[in-house]
């Protein structure tokens, strides 16, 4: 049992200003704490000792860090640590046992970042910007540097060539940081390095625009779940998020978004996504005596390679509205605890059917139809996904409309 509860407090302001009528020039900042508490949660976990083997650690019950054995009840924490002497005179042995933990853990995070945009010829505009971000821990500190730069040129009215480069990044969360059976304290900030060129065309003929993008993304300390117990060298006992040295997402995106009639709105797009992992590291296929380590698997798991989405919205009349969407995932990969071996998962379909209808203005009515093909499928390897599910429910818009 737990009784958690997250607030978050601060605040920002932006400014923007116009030197003439060929430039623009933004700055912000920002600032504001965010806090976790949680009260009375009890862990089941198992408690070991042992006097044969001096210094060692069974991860089946305990993790190894600082040179001593630690119960796994919360990894770096605060509260209700438990250690074992590395010189404990007891027998080996495997128990039962539930602890009980407080939590009170805050984060502040600062930033700053100015943007410069300019109007160079009547075709040819740019954008550079720049910024810092600090977050504080209680027990540590961390800052780095953002960055834009873009290119857009207009060919006609229509149609439109853009590129841009940018460096970006992102602090650990509270949930990451402090998550129950997945948090990790020692998490470093998570640096990615974006590079896109795309092309925009409108279709005057039925109101539409297409875009097609090509991307690519290189991120160092990337932040995600490994679908293994050991991060960074230290085993916990659950899946921990991590910090993924270096990982590669690249590919292209295409959207044609259009409105050929009034009331009448519909989207389709499809994106292909190479994602690989490019320093996966050494692992052993087989644990036990001798050891033998092999490379891992470069392929990233839960990042399918193809997606396709269309959606359609029409208004029938009368304040009411028929929507539907459709996506079809294929070739995403789960990878294997040994970090080594992979499973590819099914393909799947889903399709996603509602009515809206507008209630005297301040109202609306909805229902939907979630995963109508009933479809048996796993986003995650493990998880399944629920099937067909109804809603139906109602909205209210609070303030003048």
């Amino acid at each position: 049992s737990e009784d958690a509860s997250t607030a978050i407090y601060g605040g920002g302001g932006q400014i923007a200003f116009r030197p003439d009528d060929r430039n623009l020039v933004t700055i912000a900042l920002d600032a504001h704490r965010e806090s976790w508490e949680a009260n009375g949660f009890t862990r089941s976990i198992r408690v070991f000792t042992d006097a044969s083997s001096p210094g060692q650690c069974n991860n089946a019950c305990v993790t190894r860090l600082r040179n001593q054995c630690q119960l796994p009840l919360i990894l770096g924490g605060n509260n209700s640590q438990q250690f074992f002497d590395n010189g404990a005179t007891a027998s080996r042995s495997c128990t039962g046992a539930n602890f009980a933990s407080n939590r009170d853990e805050d984060l502040d995070a600062f930033s700053a970042a100015a943007e410069y945009e300019v109007k160079l010829t009547s075709q040819l505009s740019g954008v550079v910007g720049a910024g810092w971000a600090e977050q504080h821990r209680e027990n540590s500190n961390d800052g780095d540097y953002t960055y834009l730069a873009g290119l857009r040129y207009a060919f006609t009215g229509d149609t439109v060539l853009r590129g841009n480069v940018a460096r970006k990044i992102r602090f650990p969360t509270l949930r990451n940081l402090y998550g129950t059976q997945e948090g990790n304290e020692n998490l470093e900030t998570e640096v990615t390095q974006n590079y896109e060129v795309g092309l925009d065309q409108r279709l005057p003929l039925i109101n539409g625009l297409f875009s097609v993008t090509l991307f690519r993304i290189d991120a160092e300390n990337f932040i995600r779940k490994p679908n293994s117990d050991t991060c960074g060298g230290v085993t916990f006992t659950f899946e921990p998020f991590c910090n993924f040295d270096k990982l590669r997402f690249q590919g292209v995106e295409t959207n044609l978004a259009f409105s050929p009639f009034a009331g009448f709105n519909a989207q389709i797009g499809y994106t292909y996504l190479d994602a690989s992992n490019e320093e996966p590291g050494l692992f052993d296929p087989v644990p036990g005596n001798p050891v033998t380590l092999v490379p891992g698997t470069s392929t990233i798991d839960n990042e399918p390679e193809h997606k396709f989405m269309a959606a359609v919205s029409y208004a029938i009349g009368g304040g009411a509205t028929l929507l539907a969407d459709y996506q079809y995932v294929a070739d995403s990969f789960a990878v294997a605890r040994n970090q080594i071996d992979t499973l590819e998962l099914a393909d799947y379909h889903l399709l996603n059917l509602g009515v809206t209808q507008d209630v005297g203005g301040a109202y609306q009515l909805y229902g939907r139809v979630e995963n109508v093909l009933d479809e048996n499928y796993e986003s995650s390897f493990g998880f399944p996904e629920a099937g067909r599910v109804f809603f139906i429910g109602l909205r209210a818009k609070l303030g003048p409309g």
